[in-house]
């Protein structure tokens, strides 16, 4: 553009260079209009509230379980005083307690600063002067904080002045973790493959512990049931032990890799086999559970959820029944005579009237117990007692005279007395008298 400024008068000429200006200006809003761009982004005079938001020790930074530290927010005023109140809101995600907010001293024109819960939120008050003006809020992690890993803090502007465009963010990492235990048992019970057991199926219960030197250490968690994740911890090393194994023998622990949201192809990543094979570290038949606290840094889900197999062997079946043998010497008071039986023609056991046989167990049905005849003894019979542990006998045998065989049945989840009657074969004596027929009371 080309202005014909010779020959003008000194006011002519200022009024054609400020109309030049406006016709740039124009031109170039125009240029801006045409390209899709909003006007307000050529008018430097349009206030604009931005937010920054900044984070203790940086984006990323580890903070765990129970620790405390703080973000700020940076408020922005751009372009022009503002004219209008502007709202500035931070929520602060529900694994932090906010623990109080204060805006800078020297920041005159932020006001209402406070937290409602989780919500902080701040006001620019209108007038506010281009610049920035600072807001710190202090937090803690909590005990149970919901999530582990990365968790991201967002804040923004609304209403008056807000630049909606102009959001703060910062970032940190939970360490933690939580255990889930998947219970398998052989399929029937008996022999392998074995096979994961669902929910109701059982009341298997777990206990976590800190380490302490390596050893398991101050309980973390307990009563945790199989299929139920424990509650979030910090990331340490911990140990895991089978406190209640349902009745059942434990095994062992297999300690699966890979991330996935399902505990079940965790846990059959590969057969549970214990004995055969190149040793491979993710078992273990320890009844304590070594985690390293670098198996938290592994992915689990989202929720920081690892997963943790177990395997148990069904118990032998308690006895159905037990027997219990005890000795009476009819003419002798606590004899200590060791005696011979054997029940089912088994291992022979000793007892005697000060100590009894203890405590057999044996399967529901019928038994034989057979006492051995024990020298300078006669045998007398046998008869059924009661009060296992603290027996009575009867005052005499009810069995056939001599019998030395005792033919019971033992009920289920019960105890049978019985006793043997022996006589002692004490020792004869000859006494000699002597009488004087026709003397009273000889001396000779």
């Amino acid at each position: 553009m080309t202005l014909a400024l010779a020959g003008k008068t000194p006011r002519r000429r200022t009024f054609l260079v400020l109309a030049a200006i406006i016709a740039v200006i124009i031109s170039l809003a125009g240029a801006g209009l045409y390209r899709g761009e909003s006007a307000e982004a050529w008018n430097w005079y349009t206030p604009k509230v931005g937010v920054d938001k900044d984070v203790q020790g940086g984006d990323g930074t580890d903070y765990a379980v129970g620790e405390s530290f703080y973000f700020t927010l940076t408020v922005k005023v751009s372009g022009a005083t503002t004219n209008a109140a502007t709202t500035i809101t931070d929520t602060v995600p529900s694994a932090f307690d906010v623990v109080s907010v204060a805006e800078d001293p020297a920041s005159a024109w932020l006001e209402n600063c406070g937290k409602a819960g989780n919500v902080v939120t701040c006001t620019v008050k209108s007038g506010a002067p281009v610049g920035s003006y600072g807001v710190k809020i202090n937090v803690k992690v909590k005990d149970n904080p919901g999530v582990c890993g990365k968790v991201v803090n967002t804040a923004a502007a609304s209403g008056g002045n807000a630049d909606t465009s102009d959001t703060g963010e910062a970032d940190i990492d939970i360490p933690c973790g939580k255990l889930q235990v998947h219970k398998y048992l052989p399929m029937d019970n008996v022999n392998n493959p074995w096979q994961n057991q669902g929910a109701g199926q059982g009341d298997w219960l777990y206990t976590i512990y800190a380490d302490n030197a390596g050893v398991p250490g101050a309980v973390i968690a307990s009563g945790i049931d199989h299929l139920n994740p424990s509650p979030l911890f910090a990331k340490q090393t911990v140990w895991l032990n089978e406190t209640d194994t349902d009745g059942d023998t434990f095994f062992g622990w297999f300690v699966p890799d890979g991330d996935s949201n399902s505990g079940n192809d965790k846990c059959n990543q590969a057969p549970a086999d214990f004995t055969t094979g190149v040793p491979d570290a993710r078992y273990s038949r320890s009844a304590y559970l070594k985690i390293e606290a670098s198996f938290f840094d592994t992915t689990g889900n989202p929720t920081g959820l690892f997963h943790i197999c177990a395997y148990n062997e069904p118990a032998e079946p308690p006895p159905d029944g037990f027997i219990e043998v005890y000795k009476v010497v009819t003419n002798v008071t606590d004899d200590p005579t060791l005696f011979d039986a054997d029940i089912d023609g088994g291992t022979p056991f000793t007892f005697s009237e000060l100590a009894y046989s203890g405590n057999h167990p044996v399967a529901v049905g019928a038994h034989t117990v057979t006492e051995a005849a024990e020298g300078g003894y006669n045998t007398k019979g046998w008869a059924i007692g009661t009060g296992g542990g603290t027996p009575v006998c009867p005052a005499t045998w009810t069995s056939s005279a001599g019998d030395n065989s005792a033919e019971v049945t033992v009920a289920g989840n019960n105890t049978t007395v019985i006793c043997f009657y022996n006589e002692k074969q004490l020792p004869g004596f000859i006494e000699v008298y002597k009488v004087v027929t026709n003397v009273t009371d000889d001396p000779t």
